[in-house]
This record gives structure tokens, sequence and C-alpha cells, in this order.
């Protein structure tokens, strides 16, 4: 069966308004997905964009070529202000409305019969909207790091070069492009891009979707690792972090150290102030914490007022160092309730493993080890930092629980 330009603009209509309704279906009542709804109607105007143009002949050329041209334009400006809604960002106000009205104003100054002309101004428009959106795209770490976002970055991509080469062959060879209201079928410039375009309105949309999918995943399994209150690893994330970190060094024969950090007198500092006092004062831990800690260190709440800090890469002495940074930084905090300061200390045990030389067998001894040294701080007056290694009385409790790991 022939190809024909009219068969093509039908098709676009058929699959532009299927996409829409569908998007208009999936972003009903969800305020969170108001790029879909964006996109939803850049693809309803496309489709009476297609119209307009399919019905050349009939209708005004003034509608079926200027105004026609301006709304698919128009379009694509609405699926970049969709995708800057994607990333939580206002799209930039010229990108929205530029595009459209140079169109309509260079083919309504443009005589109509101007093929060439016309031709090249609307690829080079609509090659720099594609671009503008492959940007923006590339632009969001975020959704990079997921999959999705290549179907759609990919069909912008590809539709750049072909705008371009179908404006060269415009300009070039006018005669040889067909018009929607003539017998003479596509020219393989036009049937390439109508091919792209076609494809675009699937993948395009079906991209953008499963950008919102792997979100919404993405911040599902975060929410699943994360401790509410402090925004740090709750203990179940921790530990997998952690026998991650356990394997590694034990691979490689790097050091690893673990710190046991628990808030000095927090049952009567809740009972004094209040829970609500009592999350603040954890909270405020956590923030501390997790700023003066380095990216590759993890930091989680192992429960109650308690937390764990893994340290990769870094012997006890080390560690040792950080912690009484921490320690004091903590100690700088001063919360006040009830118009009474309130200082806030913690109590931190340390324990490390060095190389492949070490009785450490296991990351649950290290645990253990480290618990050790933490109710030794407590023991002997809080606000301290007691490295296992370097405390008798910590070593003598561990055995006395766990005996000999030699």
């Amino acid at each position: 069966m022939p190809l024909d330009n009219q068969s093509f603009l039908f098709s676009l209509i058929v699959v532009c308004l299927t996409i829409s309704f569908s998007l208009f279906f999936v972003a009903a009542h969800d305020p969170e997905k108001d790029g879909l709804i964006k996109w939803a109607g850049a693809m309803l105007l496309e489709a009476f964009a297609w119209f307009f143009i399919l019905e050349r002949g009939i209708l005004p050329d003034w509608l079926s070529i200027a105004v026609a041209n301006a709304m698919i334009a128009g379009a694509q400006a609405m699926k970049l202000a969709g995708i800057y809604a994607f990333r939580k960002h206002p799209c930039p106000s010229v990108f929205c409305w530029l595009p459209p009205l140079l169109t309509v104003f260079i083919l309504l100054w443009l005589p109509y019969d101007d093929i060439a002309r016309r031709f090249v101004s609307t690829s080079l428009i609509f090659s720099i909207q594609m671009l503008l959106i492959a940007v923006a795209l590339y632009g969001n770490s975020e959704a990079r790091l997921g999959r999705a976002w290549k179907l759609l970055f990919g069909s912008a991509t590809a539709l750049i070069p072909l705008f371009v080469i179908r404006g060269y062959h415009a300009w070039t060879n006018p005669d040889l492009f067909s018009q929607p209201n003539v017998s003479l079928p596509p020219n393989a410039i036009q049937l390439i891009v109508f091919t792209f375009v076609i494809a675009m309105s699937v993948m395009g949309p079906l991209g953008f979707i499963l950008m919102f999918r792997e979100r919404a995943d993405r911040e599902q399994r975060q929410l699943a690792a994360t401790d509410p209150l402090t925004g740090v690893l709750n203990r179940r994330a921790f530990m997998e972090t952690a026998r991650k970190e356990w394997s590694l060094s034990r691979r490689k024969d790097l050091p690893l150290s673990l710190m046991m950090i628990d808030i000095d007198h927090f049952k009567q500092f809740n009972d004094r102030f209040g829970h609500a006092a009592g999350d603040t004062a954890i909270k405020q831990v956590a923030h501390a914490l997790c700023t003066r800690l380095r990216w590759e260190d993890s930091v989680g709440r192992y429960g109650g007022e308690e937390f764990s800090v893994l340290l990769p890469m870094t012997d006890c002495k080390e560690a040792h160092v950080l912690a009484e940074e921490l320690r004091k930084v903590i100690a700088g905090i001063n919360l006040v309730f009830a118009g009474e300061r309130t200082p806030v200390t913690v109590s931190i045990g340390i324990a490390a493993k060095s190389s492949h030389s070490d009785s450490i067998t296991n990351l649950d001894l290290l645990l253990q080890m480290a618990d050790a040294a933490l109710y030794q701080a407590k023991r002997h007056g809080r606000n301290r930092v007691v490295p296992f290694s370097a405390s008798e009385e910590a070593q003598t409790t561990f055995y006395r629980q766990n005996g000999s790991f030699s």
C-alpha cells in the first residue's frame, strides 16, 4: 500500500489523542503530576495541529500553516515545561512563549507558496526546541538515576539532526517536498521525519510516565531505609550498609571502624522536658553527625537515642580523633526548653578492624566491641570517648559476655 501524507497525519492525530487522554487519566487528581498534565495538554494541542494540517486546502492557509505550526511549537514548549515541572523548577518563560510566537510571525510574514523558507524556519525552531528538551533532561541528575529518561532523551536527540536535514533538503530541493493537500507521496526525508515524530509521540510520553514511576520507587526505597525523625539511615538500612562495607574491608584488607553513640541522661531529659524536647535533641545530634562526617561514612539511628557510625578505611586512632571532634561539637549544642538552657552530651564507644590478622571475624563482634566500649564511657562519667582497644574494662566486659574470640 503506497504511503501518503494523509495517512501519516491521520495516524499522528489518533496517536496524539490516545496518548493525551491516557496521560490525563493517569494524572487525574494527583497534584504531584503537574508535569504529566502539561504533557497531556501538549499531545492534545499536537492532535489539533495535525488535524489543521491534514485539512489544508479546505481550511484557510493562515490556519492550516501558520497557526498549525505555531501549535506544534507550543506543544513542544508545553513538553519542556512538563519536564521542568517534573524537576520541580519553573520553566524559563521565554522558552514557552517565544517559539510559538516566532513561528506564527514568520509563517504569516512569508508567502504561503515559499515552501523552502517555510520548511527551513520551522525545522530550525523545532530542532532548537528538541535541543532544549534534551538539555533539560540531561541536566536532571535525579532522572538520570533511572533508565526511563533515555527513551525521552533519545527521541528528542534523534529528531534534532532529522529536522536539520529536513530544513537543508527543503532549501536545496523544495519541489521534492509533498504537501498534505496534493497526491505527491512524501520523499525519504519526510518519511523518516514522520516515522520519528510518531515514535516520539509514543516513546516520549511512555518515558515520561516511567520517569515518575522510577522516582516514586526511589522515594519509597528511601523512606524504607530512612529514620523518619532524623533523616539518617534506620537500623535495618544501616546494617545492610555495614555488611557491605565489612565484606569490602575483609576482601581488600582495609581498616574499618565503628562508633556507638548514646545521648547522655536521655531518659531524665525526656521526663523533665517532654518527648517533643527529646525528639529535638535527637534531631540536633543527628544533624551534627551528618554535617561533620565524610561522604563515605554512614550514620544510622540504631535505636531510641543511640546512633551508629561506620567509618570505612579508618583505623582506631583516626576514629578516636574524629569521635572527640564529634563529642565536642555536640557538647556545644544548647537547647532552650521552658526558658532553661540545656546542654546535650554524648558518650562514644569505638571498635576497629585493622587487617586480616585481626581476630574480629564478623561484623557482629565489631558491634559488640563498640557497645562494650560505649558501656565503659557511660560508666566512667559520660561525655567521653572510649576506644575498645585502649580500655581493659571494655575488653573484660566483652569477654565475659562473649568469651574469647581468638
